[in-house]
């Protein structure tokens, strides 16, 4: 399920757009604050997006992630304003518990919003 931000979002309150790191369900959520609205929700499949074997690497599983934002990047940068925040799960790594392939896809998704122009608030 997708859906587009129209003009009348941009009046709404602060938004956030959300990430669940996955490499089959990767999802994505977009919400203005006031009045609380979902404005986009998307999940996909990255290695099925990218034509990938189901048996990947890690290289090849974050140049999978980098395209399939890239593919969307005006319709996730464009509506970010000033406000606007974004949040990305950060999954846990321990050796034994945890996913070391996650939190290097979670930091890959922050890196594209740094090289894309989004401000980060501290």
């Amino acid at each position: 399920m997708q859906a587009a931000a129209t003009e009348d979002d941009a009046q709404g309150g602060p938004g956030v757009l959300s990430f669940d790191v996955g490499t089959r369900n990767f999802a994505l959520c977009m919400v203005q604050a006031a009045p609380l609205r979902i404005l986009r929700w998307e999940v996909f499949d990255i290695i099925a997006e990218n034509k990938l074997p189901s048996k990947t690497n890690i290289e090849e599983k974050k140049c999978a992630l980098l395209s399939s934002l890239c593919r969307r990047r005006d319709s996730l940068c464009q509506p970010l304003g000033a406000d606007d925040s974004v949040v990305i799960e950060q999954p846990p790594f321990q050796p034994g518990r945890g996913s070391p392939t996650m939190t290097i896809l979670a930091h890959a998704i922050g890196t594209f919003f740094v090289l894309a122009g989004v401000d980060w608030a501290c």
